[in-house]
């Protein structure tokens, strides 16, 4: 990125300001500015309003193209909504599109994704809409935005287009498990899986080969059915000394939990997470993935302490408050 002449040019019309959320002032601006996924891009007029906003980088062709986007026009997002509210146009729908999508305003970014559709007269262009459809509507499947059956008849207009790229087939199946996850039907996955990995198999593109790798436990444990081979590439392509850091022991703790395999490891692990973390908002988090997997395993009472350890840890979180609900009427329910 820092090589790319391009995008050097690119980056000279504007005043970057790079944060990282974890250190220093970081934190504090990621709450101001709602940032929750990274990296996050957000323009600032020179009133110091935000104009847009978008997630991701993927090459630098595209950063600039999004980029130049946003600076044609600096007005503030409520003075966009405004002017958009009287009079619709593709490029104040596809700036308010790319906002919402990053604060993850999807119903929003639906309606606006759907109005860029229908104006922009680029044939080419559609299959890029219906792929930010598509992941607009998998983010709302999580608060109920949109049911599970809209978001696979979405995947469905996705592959069904001519010449799919590998890439975005890739990513059409990443979004078909996060929905399949929340059913909790992973039959749904499987064949958008299977598929993805037929088609982009052999490719050199380093980006199909980075969502492939992604993907590669699951396609194990889903297409292949094969638990151990899964848990093995898992493990294989975690970083580097990771049974030390407890990010990463929560990351695959959560994993197992998610997909619902090597419980008792994954137990083991989380909790080891939990004695190397030295902050306490951390730890609070790594005890709440310990006690889904204690609960996912049938010990409830042990969930229903390892949920208040957290609560003592962070107190003012109502998610942890609601987790104990959950797991005290768990334990009730069992007698």
């Amino acid at each position: 990125m820092k090589n790319d002449e391009t995008l050097q040019a690119a980056l000279a019309k504007v005043t970057l300001y790079k944060v990282d959320a974890e250190k220093g002032e970081g934190p504090q601006l990621a709450e101001t500015f709602d940032v929750h996924s990274y990296p996050t891009f957000a323009v600032v007029n020179t009133d110091g309003a935000e104009s847009d906003r978008w997630v991701g980088y993927d090459t630098p062709e595209n950063w600039i193209k999004v980029s130049d986007q946003a600076r044609a026009d600096l007005r503030s997002i409520p003075d966009k909504k405004k002017a958009y509210a009287q009079k619709p146009n593709l490029a104040l729908a596809k700036s308010l599109s790319r906002y919402s999508l990053a604060t993850g305003d999807n119903v929003a970014a639906v309606d606006y994704l759907r109005t860029s559709k229908k104006l922009d007269s680029d044939a080419e262009a559609r299959a890029r809409y219906d792929q930010a459809l598509l992941q607009a509507m998998a983010g709302g499947a999580k608060k109920g935005d949109f049911t599970t059956a809209e978001v696979m008849a979405q995947a469905d207009v996705v592959i069904a287009a001519p010449d799919v790229a590998d890439k975005t087939m890739l990513e059409t199946a990443y979004f078909v498990g996060t929905v399949a996850r929340q059913a909790e039907d992973m039959s749904l996955y499987s064949p958008y899986l299977a598929k993805a990995f037929t088609a982009s198999k052999g490719s050199e593109d380093e980006m199909v080969q980075k969502y492939r790798g992604y993907l590669e436990a699951d396609h194990a444990l889903y297409v292949e059915k094969d638990e151990d081979k899964a848990i093995n590439i898992k493990k294989s392509g975690m970083a580097e000394g990771w049974q030390e850091d407890p990010k990463q022991l929560n990351s695959f703790a959560w994993w197992c939990y998610e997909n619902d395999l090597n419980l008792e490891e994954a137990e083991d692990l989380a909790l080891k997470g939990v004695r190397l973390a030295t902050d306490e908002g951390e730890r609070a988090n790594i005890l709440d993935t310990a006690a889904e997997i204690c609960n996912a395993r049938g010990d409830c009472s042990k969930a229903v302490q390892l949920i208040r350890e957290a609560i003592e840890l962070d107190p003012d979180r109502e998610y942890f408050q609601d987790q104990l609900a959950r797991f005290e009427s768990l334990q009730a329910a069992k007698g």
